[in-house]
């Protein structure tokens, strides 16, 4: 398997992965990184071992069961990434496959705007059937002069063929 590594790794793994969910579809009301709209879920994590997280999804058997957790802690000056699940997207009804893509942003402890990663590929496929990871995961890593503190990463999602936007915040503390 072949991954272009700059910044951005575009991961192609293999759908029909089954996903232990570490929060019920009920709990997602007032979690900014989880959604669950007209039955599908989104769910917006970040990594501080994001090749791990890779492997992990690329090894499993299908159907196999995973259990993954985000963090809400980054040590600075290391590699972290921020994964994107769905289990679901409306599919084009002439080829079956869906079209959705993602914005990342990370804004910084005062609120601004540090990068900014457009139209990342998530789903072209058929739609998962389970929760599954996408397609693009943002690999990246912070500089040791940046501030500690609370930054968030936010994902907006735009399903094209439903033509429908979701936005999904998550936090994390960049630490010494």
């Amino acid at each position: 398997m072949q991954r272009i590594h700059i910044i951005l790794i575009v991961l192609f793994v293999s759908t029909g992965l089954a996903f232990a969910q570490s929060e019920s579809e009920a709990k997602t009301r007032g979690n900014p990184s989880k959604k669950v709209i007209d039955g599908v879920t989104y769910w917006l994590i970040v990594s501080q071992q994001p090749r791990e997280l890779v492997k992990q999804f690329d090894n499993a058997a299908p159907g196999a069961s995973l259990k993954v957790e985000g963090v809400t802690k980054v040590k600075r000056a290391t590699e972290f990434g921020f994964a994107l699940f769905l289990s679901g997207c409306q599919s084009n009804p002439v080829t079956g496959k869906c079209d959705v893509v993602a914005t990342y942003r990370i804004f910084t402890p005062d609120g601004k705007l540090a990068v900014e990663r457009p139209n990342l590929p998530v789903w072209s496929d058929a739609p998962p059937k389970k929760l599954d990871l996408s397609k693009a995961l943002w690999v990246t890593s912070s500089d040791p002069t940046d501030p500690s503190g609370t930054n968030i990463v936010r994902a907006e999602i735009t399903d094209r063929i439903a033509k429908r936007t979701i936005i999904l915040d998550q936090s994390f503390e960049l630490v010494p």
